[in-house]
């Protein structure tokens, strides 16, 4: 299993610039080691750190659809897929970087894994991915698969494990597009205050 943020956070280009695209199956029988979910997290934050509702770049990404816009943060699922399709998704009409991606993302994290994807910066050049899609005035579209991976530890009122694999396709406003390599399945870890608080990520690992 590659390290995600589960003890620490995406570090922008370096996971971001690995791409995502349709993924490889599992090997028969294999069974992927889930993260245990922190006991502790608590996805309110305090009153002066609400959840917050709009990603931090401001606006919607044209590869956002309809369906994606709208996310019930009461629904483990929803707000799992919201946290990856976001985490892969780019709008260089928009983003300025490819970390941008991880700040949009970090709008369904808890305060903490929040603050740690805020904080994190890149550790390497935009690489050649980012290129071509600036070259193209592009934007990424990302479709999700729910599961996949084995059996997932039981839902409780305060945590929650869903397996999501994003399939990504970058487009350019010239007609140009491009599909590219697999990332991954991401495990993600949610957690709750309780059955009518809003779920949020509290950490991730990829497959």
């Amino acid at each position: 299993m590659k390290p995600g943020v589960l003890v620490g956070p995406v570090i922008g280009i370096a996971l971001l610039l690995t791409g995502c695209g349709h993924p490889a199956p599992l090997a028969a029988g294999s069974r992927p080691a889930l993260p245990p979910v922190p006991a502790t997290a608590d996805p309110r934050g305090s009153r002066s750190d609400p959840l917050p509702r709009n990603p931090p770049t401001g606006g919607d990404p044209r590869g956002l659809n309809s369906t994606q816009r709208t996310v019930d943060l009461h629904d483990a699922d929803a707000v799992a897929v919201a946290f990856v399709v976001r985490l892969q998704l780019w709008d260089t009409r928009l983003d300025r970087r490819p970390n941008d991606a991880v700040r949009r993302a970090a709008a369904y994290a808890t305060p903490r894994l929040r603050s740690r994807l805020l904080a994190a910066q890149p550790t390497g050049g935009a690489g050649e991915r980012w290129g071509r899609l600036t070259e193209h005035r592009g934007w990424t579209t990302v479709s999700t698969r729910l599961g996949g991976i084995g059996e997932s530890p039981p839902t409780t009122d305060r945590s929650a494990v869903r397996a999501v694999t994003p399939v990504c396709v970058d487009h350019g406003s010239d007609g140009w597009s491009s599909f590219p390599d697999p990332l991954g399945t991401f495990v993600v870890v949610l957690a709750r205050a309780g059955r009518s608080r809003v779920w949020a990520v509290s950490s991730y690992t990829i497959q």
